[in-house]
């Protein structure tokens, strides 16, 4: 995860402290007033999430891309995923953006 040398930017979020590093896989690290990790995020690739949850995801959100992947390793090793999705739609061959036309109150 973490090793040699690495900037870090440090910065106070209520209570605790969010340290954004500069190399690495590490994105952030979150620590409380004692030093006691809240949570690591590490940026990863794709193939690293279970396919189960890109399958979710995909299913979710067909026609969006699904861009930065992220794994978030909290104080007790519980491990989540957190992936970011742009809100434009991916435009190709396959898919007809359609905008639906606004609904007035009381009409239909």
């Amino acid at each position: 995860m973490l090793s040699g040398k690495i900037g870090v930017k440090w910065e106070k979020k209520g209570a605790n402290y969010k340290g954004s590093l500069t190399a690495g896989s590490v994105s952030c690290v979150l620590m409380d007033s004692v030093a006691k990790i809240i949570y690591i995020e590490e940026q990863v690739n794709s193939r690293e999430i279970p396919p189960k949850a890109i399958g979710s995801l995909k299913q979710q959100y067909p026609d969006m891309e699904i861009t930065d992947f992220f794994r978030i390793t909290d104080g007790k090793s519980n491990i989540t995923y957190r992936a970011s999705i742009l809100c434009q739609p991916i435009l190709n061959d396959k898919y007809e953006v359609i905008q639906p036309k606004p609904v007035l109150p009381g009409k239909k």
